[in-house]
Parts: C-alpha cells; structure tokens; sequence
C-alpha cells in the first residue's frame, strides 16, 4: 500500500501543467499562494517555518506514534507553492498585492488575494483528485470496499468542483480583472496593528459546518466559496475575507466578526487552523506551544471539512 502511494506521489510529481490565465499556453512554474519575500518571510525563521505536509507519500509513512504532527519544517522557497501561473503571468498578475503595499478595502487588491486563494484550491484540488486515480490504479484489489468507495466518492465531490464550480469562479475573477470593475465582489478587511505569527490564503465555505444540509438542499448550484487571507507584514497584519456579491447573504456576517475584537480573535484561531491546511506558522512561535497545543492544531489540521461540528481548536493567536 504503501509503494503504491509512493509510486502514485511520483507520478503527480512529474506532471506538467499550463498557466491558467485563459488562452495561455506556457508552462506553470511554482508560484506562491503566500508571498515568499513578503508574508512568509517577515514570519520565517532562518528562511524556514511550519506548514502541513501536503506530499501524500510521506504523510502515509508518517511514524505511527500517539503524536506524529502533520505540521512540518519547511524552506519558504517551498511552502505554499502551487503551479499555477506562468512566469510572466505570475509576476504581472499579483504585481498589486507583491509590489505595492496593501491597502485596507481596495477593490483590486481584494479581487487578487481571492484569484490567488481560489488558485491554489483548484491546483491542490486537481493534484488529489491525480493521485487518487493513480493511487486506486495501483493498489487494484488492496483496498477494502469501503475503503474503495469513500475514494470514489471523493472523487465524485472533486469532478462536481474541478469541472463545475472552479471555472465559475475564474470566469467572474478573469473577467473583473479585464475589465478592472470589480462590483461583483465584496470583501471584510481589518488591520490589525502588530505582525501576527501566521500567514495563510485559503478558500472556505461561508456556511462553515451547515455547508453540506445547504448544498444537499440545492443541488446543481455553484458552491459559495470566500477566500481567507491572513497577511503579517513587518508591523501590522492584514486579515481579509473576500467573496462574490451574488453570495453576500451567506458571506456579509464575516463584517460583524472582524469588527468585534473577542469574535475576530476566536475566529482567527478557528479559521487558521480548523478549516484550512493551508497555515503557515512562524518556528519561534510554534516552537513555544505547549505539546497538547500543538496536538490539538495538528488534529484539527486533518479534521474532515465541513462536518457537522467544528474542530477544537485552542485560542493560541491572541490579539
């Protein structure tokens, strides 16, 4: 089982993918969700932090111990790194939010940290849907029925989401940036005066643990999706939630909640680390968690999204 999910590794490994700017031709290089130079850098220590093991293979053969994190040390030329964009594209693209500093509501800047978040979902997405084609190929009779199945049905959720939802969502992106009119979204952005140990930009459903009653009650529609940014600069961090005007109802309470010190902090903490995998920690502030605390966010990194409850998670980030 174990070779067979090596073997499937590195298959995914060697793929080539094309830029995803439409019309683009040219190879993807290894862009960053997080900014290597910017966010992870002023969190980074001796050019390292913390993240989630995201290589299959090697979180398969992760040592059967009560406590084997999922969290590990990784170079920040790594960390965070998806193919996504061309070279070309990939520095022209996000030239707002790389080259200039942020700035709290604009329109541009809020629509590029969602490309970017949706970016990595896609490629993170297609890239498990890959293996486990691959891993299923390979291990034939292996698995169980049950076993066999519960990958299937992953597989199903996936196609539902590469093929339907995704390109939606890039087509209302693309098209906004074209055209530089950027009334389709909407967005709930805070400053926070000091540099957070954390960094992220993933994508989560604004339903939280009611996403799955929704979406059974709806079928056929476009899953609602906000991007989540968490982004440390030198002396403040910029925490940004962006979504589509169309889903504003299910997404508009994320206002109220960067607006109220007690629930930004709690659902700072929730977000981070219980509904994304995409987390990127500081060493020196990882390192001084105690072990139940680390326990706890490792677990909650592999809690099963969308279920009924949330993960536990500790209020470790205080504001």
């Amino acid at each position: 089982m174990v070779r067979a999910a090596g073997k499937a590794q590195k298959q995914v490994d060697a793929q080539k993918h094309k830029c995803l700017v439409p019309g683009c031709k040219s190879e993807a290089i290894g862009s960053h969700s997080q900014q290597r130079r910017g966010q992870l850098k002023v969190i980074a220590r001796d050019g390292c932090v913390y993240a989630v093991e995201k290589n299959f293979y090697k979180a398969i053969k992760r040592p059967r111990r009560r406590f084997a994190s999922k969290y590990k040390v990784f170079p920040t030329s790594v960390a965070s790194v998806f193919a996504g964009y061309c070279s070309k594209h990939d520095a022209q693209l996000f030239a707002p939010v790389e080259k200039a500093p942020l700035e709290r509501d604009d329109p541009l800047q809020a629509c590029l940290l969602f490309l970017r978040s949706n970016s990595y979902e896609y490629l993170q997405k297609r890239r498990v849907r890959q293996w486990i084609s691959m891993f299923l190929s390979e291990t034939q009779d292996q698995l169980s029925i049950a076993s066999r199945n519960s990958f299937v049905a992953r597989l199903g959720g996936m196609d539902v989401y590469l093929s339907h939802d995704a390109p939606f969502y890039f087509r209302k992106i693309f098209t906004a940036l074209e055209r530089q009119s950027f009334i389709e979204f909407e967005s709930a952005w805070v400053v926070v005066p000091a540099r957070l140990p954390v960094s992220t930009s993933c994508c989560m459903s604004p339903l939280m643990h009611s996403h799955i009653q929704y979406m059974e009650s709806r079928p056929g529609i476009i899953q609602p999706n906000v991007s989540f940014s968490i982004v440390p600069t030198r002396d403040e961090t910029h925490i940004v939630v962006t979504w589509l005007r169309e889903h504003s109802s299910l997404a508009s309470w994320f206002r109220e909640a960067l607006a109220d010190p007690v629930e930004l902090e709690m659902m700072l903490n929730q977000l981070a680390f219980g509904e994304t995998e995409d987390t990127c920690i500081s060493p020196d502030f990882w390192e001084t968690l105690s072990m139940q605390d680390q326990e706890l966010l490792a677990q909650a990194a592999g809690y099963t999204r969308y279920a009924e409850r949330p993960a536990p998670v500790p209020r470790v980030i205080r504001l």
